[in-house]
């Protein structure tokens, strides 16, 4: 899970700078529900 996490964390740096990131309303309407403890972080 670890691994995992870090593999991501590691494509989603690189991808910022090459890549188009998008997203949908609805994903961003599950992360404003949800609770966790990096929700400020989080921006649509």
């Amino acid at each position: 899970m670890v691994a995992r996490r870090v593999w991501t964390r590691t494509w989603w740096a690189n991808a910022i700078g090459t890549t188009e990131l998008v997203t949908s309303l609805a994903v961003v309407e599950e992360l404003e529900r949800g609770d966790f403890h990096a929700k400020e972080d989080v921006s649509p």
